[in-house]
């Protein structure tokens, strides 16, 4: 199956690095090898950067910042 990246630098509302804040990916549904229900972390760097791949799918996402 077909992956998809997801990057970026990750700002909050006043357009400051979210250092420390988790995103949580959460596939909804079973897509080839990922079976829904999977879940993948991502914490944000110093620097904003974040970078990961995703398998193509419904795919819930969840922010959750340090503050």
């Amino acid at each position: 199956m077909a992956n998809i990246t997801l990057a970026g630098i990750l700002k909050d509302s006043i357009g400051e690095i979210d250092v420390g804040a988790i995103v949580t990916f959460t596939h909804l549904t079973t897509t080839g090898q990922t079976i829904a229900g999977t879940r993948s972390n991502l914490i944000v760097a110093p620097n904003g950067a974040y970078s990961i791949n995703v398998e193509y799918g419904q795919i819930r996402i969840d922010y959750t910042t340090r503050f």
